[in-house]
């Protein structure tokens, strides 16, 4: 019973610091694989947006967009901004554009 009272502090200290840690570097390592696909984009690169039926009887809608600006937001958060085919402009943060687009060439 002594061995267990003593490991049980080791364990627990194990956890306080083993978990930070790896939220901290999960986070850099997605920091990291954001700002690679950052350097990747180019302007003019194409991405789609699909947006599934709401009802039954409706169709899903595509949506095409035209990468045409890219910044890193004080110097470390990449975001871009696009055009769709419809005109209208928008930007986001890479991360969140990414998560509802596609690339795809046409």
């Amino acid at each position: 019973m002594e061995k267990f009272l003593l490991i049980l502090p080791v364990v627990g200290m194990i956890v306080v610091v083993g978990i930070p840690l790896w939220a901290y570097l999960s986070f850099k390592s997605y920091k990291r694989k954001l700002r690679r696909v950052y350097d990747e984009i180019k302007i003019g690169d194409r991405y789609k947006f699909e947006m599934p039926p709401l009802h039954p009887f409706d169709e899903s809608h595509v949506y095409k967009a035209t990468i045409i600006g890219k910044t890193l937001a004080r110097g470390k958060s990449p975001w871009v901004q696009y055009r769709y085919d419809d005109g209208s402009v928008s930007q986001d943060e890479l991360g969140e554009f990414l998560t509802w687009h596609e690339a795809i060439t046409d």
